[in-house]
């Protein structure tokens, strides 16, 4: 019973070291500066390419009343999720809920401090999606008031 036990943890370890290994390969990330503005307005989603930055292949973007409110970010090819969770948790990994992070397939981080939340998924073998919304701002119910 003893030594099924030390496999179990051994096994859950490798998992845990194989899905936080960080790469050598980094993306370029959206910039969430362009939440909350006016469709009207020129904007820049991404961050400025770094030299050896991945560059999605595709970026769909969502607007609420007339402001960019949320955006999926597309990466597919030679990148793996734990290479752009690693990216992510260059700007974001105090902000990560591991308790969400399910055999290497979706984690979430919530921003709170700048108004955002961002959701990882592997939605299929080589296509990995990063999805960021902003978090809006409800009016008081009766019950909050």
């Amino acid at each position: 019973m003893r030594e099924k036990t030390m496999r179990i943890i051994v096994a859950l370890f490798t998992i845990l070291f194989l899905c936080s290994n960080v790469s050598a390969k980094d993306v370029q990330l959206l910039n969430p500066e362009f939440f909350g503005q006016p469709t009207s307005a020129a904007i820049k989603p991404l961050y400025d390419k770094k030299p050896g930055e991945i560059e999605p292949y595709m970026v769909t973007t969502d607007i609420k009343c007339g402001r960019y409110h949320a955006a999926s970010v597309f990466y597919r090819g030679k990148i793996t999720f734990a290479e752009v969770r690693a990216s992510l948790n260059k700007l974001y990994g105090s902000y990560e809920n591991v308790s969400l992070l399910t055999e290497c397939v979706q984690a979430i981080w919530r921003v709170e401090d700048k108004g955002f939340g961002i959701h990882l998924v592997r939605e299929q073998e080589d296509v990995v999606r990063v999805m960021y919304v902003q978090f809006i701002q409800l009016p008081p119910t009766k019950s909050t008031e």
